[in-house]
């Protein structure tokens, strides 16, 4: 194929004495493939969101939450989904949330010069929606940690990328510490209490059936209450 100006986007280009090569996609192709991805990631959210919706909040986080009995087999079906599904599409949908921030910021720099500016005015908008979804309609939100999240992300615009991945190398391993430690002293307790028992087993045994406390009258409200008490709640 010879190259010209009307060769279609993802065409081959080759000359005579270069194969073949894959075109660049457009920028019209990049975010259809991205707009394709991100909802898949929303899809796989809401199957996510399952065991949450169907009990208290922390369920998604602790099988120990669950409102009806559960055995072996649950269990083993909620750590699947919790690793597979998702932790997977939960990265996903972040990473995109990443890519959307940046190629809008981006993009508006380079038409008008102001998009910096057009992406704190959309996150802030995104704060007050997940603000409104937390306290008027179901504590599970996390509009308001992407918005949050975001602010970071738009101060990070521009750092070289050996920065960028050892900021991030250190979150990430701050936040699997943090989590590990949670969730892991639930199991402990559950397996039999943690090491060396005593007050610390049973301030976390208080504190963990005050949450399954907490999460009965929850799910009490909203299977026989009102709106109004569910926010009182």
């Amino acid at each position: 194929l010879a190259m010209n100006d009307t060769a279609p986007p993802g065409a081959s280009l080759a000359t005579p004495d270069q194969p073949a090569m894959p075109a660049p996609a457009s920028g019209a192709q990049r975010l259809t493939s991205l707009d394709f991805t991100r909802g898949i990631a929303v899809l796989g959210i809401l199957a996510a969101n399952i065991a949450a919706f169907g009990h208290p909040v922390n369920a998604a986080f602790w099988p120990g939450a669950f409102l009806t009995a559960h055995d072996r087999l649950s269990d083993l079906l909620w750590a699947a989904q919790f690793v597979l599904i998702d932790g997977k599409m939960r990265g996903l949908f972040t990473l995109l949330f990443g890519a959307g921030l940046v190629l809008f910021v981006t993009r508006k720099d380079a038409a008008a010069g102001d998009g910096t500016e057009l992406q704190v005015r959309r996150l802030m908008w995104l704060l007050v929606f997940g603000m409104a979804h937390f306290f008027l309609l179901w504590r599970g939100d996390i509009l308001t940690l992407y918005a949050a999240c975001g602010f970071i992300g738009l101060a990070a615009i521009g750092w070289r990328p050996k920065k960028l991945l050892l900021v991030a190398g250190l979150a990430y391993l701050i936040g699997t510490l943090l989590l590990s430690l949670m969730l892991g002293s639930m199991a402990l307790m559950e397996a039999g209490g943690l090491p060396g028992g005593g007050e610390s087993t049973n301030e976390l045994t208080k504190a963990v059936n005050e949450l399954i406390k907490d999460g009965r009258a929850e799910q009490a409200i909203i299977l026989d209450g009102n709106w109004f008490q569910y926010v009182a709640h």
